[in-house]
């Protein structure tokens, strides 16, 4: 502790402080003494590995902005569809901190149509979609690929099955994604090529609206497992996934033009290491 202290120039009674202040926060033991002084408990290399990996990253970050010095904007603006923000904030914001701490992130949860107006405009930098190109943006490679299931309200009478054929599901109306939008042209054309035809029974204008009158057993609809999740968890809804064939579509990451390329580049990279923290929790597989 006497070395540590010497070393970065405060006085061991503020080594030891720091250290207790330090273990108060994480709510474990980091260090432990011995007759020959002081060791690792199990908790503190754990943190050891965490100090190590953040530090290294805050290097290789400082380099990066060292790089686009004067091209990176004070804040940027990242669009993600609608349903997404409670699984994406924590780990989006936690990395931009990590890898670009002097750019203030604003993300929220937006529309498909205005996440296109909005980049088209400036006023969206980044954003995650369902789309492969956006008028505005640099063009996008998919990231991730999204099952689609047969959601309900979770009932004694409710199949326990996990999957369920397309044909089975063909078998019964839809509440749905207003006609125009992409996500219901994207359903009836999987039920067209399979030679089925689908019956909507409603129409919403947000996921959120489908997921809710689904919760109340005013019928059944379709979305990926993103948007149901915490519905699931809770036992308000059961999902199964559909099969024979399934239903698919892929996550993209767009940056926006008016952003410079090297910027737009190493944001889009920051969120696709976000994305691929979460994928395995919302059900996306890699491409």
């Amino acid at each position: 502790m006497t070395q540590a202290a010497a070393i970065n120039g405060v006085s061991q009674p503020g080594i030891s402080r720091s250290i207790r202040d330090l273990e108060t926060r994480m709510r474990a033991t980091l260090l432990r003494r011995t007759g020959r002084g002081v060791e690792l408990t199990p908790a503190g290399m754990e943190f050891l590995a965490f100090a190590k990996s953040s530090l290294s990253a805050l290097e290789d970050a400082k380099s990066r902005i060292m790089e686009v010095s004067g091209n990176i904007p004070e804040r940027l603006h990242i669009a993600i569809p609608d349903r997404l923000g409670s699984v994406v904030y924590p780990v989006l914001y936690r990395q931009f901190m990590l890898e670009l701490p002097e750019v203030a992130v604003a993300a929220t949860e937006t529309l498909t149509a205005d996440m296109i107006d909005g980049i088209n405009a400036g006023r969206v930098d980044l954003s995650v979609s369902y789309l492969p190109t956006i008028p505005g943006a640099y063009g996008g490679e998919p990231a991730f690929r999204e099952s689609l299931y047969l959601v309900e309200r979770k009932t004694k009478t409710v199949s326990k099955d996990v999957t369920v054929s397309l044909a089975d599901v063909a078998k019964q109306p839809f509440l749905l994604n207003h006609q125009g939008s992409a996500y219901h042209r994207l359903i009836d054309a999987a039920f067209s090529a399979a030679g089925h035809k689908l019956i909507v029974a409603r129409e919403f204008e947000t996921a959120e609206s489908l997921l809710a009158f689904a919760c109340e057993g005013e019928g059944v609809t379709i979305l990926p497992y993103s948007n149901f999740r915490t519905e699931a968890q809770r036992g308000d809804v059961i999902g199964r996934l559909i099969t024979d064939p399934g239903i698919e579509r892929n996550v993209y990451v767009h940056a926006g033009r008016h952003l410079d390329n090297r910027t737009a580049n190493l944001a889009r990279g920051i969120i696709l290491r976000c994305l691929n923290e979460i994928a395995e929790s919302v059900r996306w597989s890699p491409m």
